[in-house]
């Protein structure tokens, strides 16, 4: 008998397909979320997709760069239950969709159902963590935003971090011959509850990006890999300019002369950036300016005295009076 080298054994191992016993299925209900926890040794998760006489979105996000990554096949038709990949015991035929950054986004057209089928890989050292989504909507659940991230400013130590705009405040223009101008201080109606999503920023050194970043596309693989980096933040909700409603995040607790990489998250599915901002040395000695309502958009360094008392920052709440006035 002939004995296989060592470094052939793992090759072996990888690209041996798996035997298919006592898979479960889960059936989709639209809308529908849920992260499932696919191990090696496991047999393929399926899900039995709904017959729709429309189209719908089915988004797919890995949560974690555990590698050899698992493989996906969807099939439309309703008498395939078990797409997979040929040669595996159990498997049909099946259209193969492949990771972009971690990201599936599929457009299924399922007017008699279909199935969606999740694939270990064999030779992971770990578990793989995917989120799984259906909607009926524009856009699917999980995707990259096409707008980034926008930089404020930094000093030594912080910086002033916005959004994407995520609501729009429908506007009139004054027309000939009724001119209204606006109030020296806006007037911004309050931006209604559903409309703001659940925000996060994830900052770090750009430097660490290749060596912790591979799944760009995925907001799951982002935050565990990224979450709490920075040391402090204040969010609150801003209308800054006339692109719309969006979150600010005033950073503390960064380094000096560094150069960071900003990711925000919206609904633990939607992921915007990256963009790119770097701190100003130790002996910048220009405080940042935000949050004041007759000027909005500031959000920048200014050329005043540090901030009095403890704060680390120039509000409307302790801005100098002869610059208000």
């Amino acid at each position: 008998m002939r004995i296989l080298s060592a470094p052939l054994l793992p090759l072996l191992v990888t690209f041996i397909p798996p035997h298919v016993t006592r898979a479960q299925t889960t059936s989709v209900v639209l809308p529908f979320r849920r992260t499932f926890s696919l191990s090696v040794s496991a047999s393929p998760i399926i899900l039995s997709l709904p017959a729709q006489n429309e189209p719908y979105w089915l988004s797919v996000a890995l949560c974690g760069a555990i590698l050899p990554y698992p493989r996906f096949f969807v099939s439309n038709e309703s008498d395939v239950t078990l797409p997979g990949p040929g040669g595996v015991q159990g498997s049909q035929t099946g259209e193969e969709l492949n990771l972009d950054e971690g990201l599936i986004t599929y457009r299924a057209q399922m007017s008699s159902g279909g199935a969606l089928a999740i694939w270990p890989s064999s030779g992971a050292g770990a578990n793989w963590t995917i989120d799984v989504a259906a909607i009926q909507d524009d856009f699917p659940t999980h995707r990259r935003l096409s707008q980034l991230p926008l930089l404020g400013d930094t000093s030594a130590t912080r910086a002033l971090i916005f959004s994407p705009p995520f609501f729009t405040r429908e506007t009139q223009e004054p027309i000939f011959p009724n001119y209204t101008f606006q109030d020296a201080i806006p007037s911004v109606p309050p931006i209604p509850s559903s409309a703001e999503p659940n925000t996060t920023l994830l900052l770090f050194p750009t430097a660490n990006a290749n060596a912790t970043v591979w799944l760009t596309n995925s907001a799951c693989a982002l935050t565990s890999k990224l979450g709490g980096v920075m040391t402090t933040t204040a969010t609150r909700t801003v209308y800054r300019d006339s692109s719309g409603w969006r979150r600010q995040w005033f950073v503390d607790g960064l380094s000096a002369s560094t150069n960071y990489t900003a990711y925000v998250i919206e609904n633990n599915a939607q992921v915007s950036g990256p963009s790119y901002l770097r701190t100003k040395s130790d002996s910048f000695p220009c405080p940042l300016a935000h949050s004041i309502p007759y000027c909005p958009e500031v959000s920048y360094a200014v050329p005043l005295p540090a901030p009095p008392g403890s704060a680390t920052s120039y509000t409307d709440d302790n801005i100098p009076q002869d610059i208000k006035a």
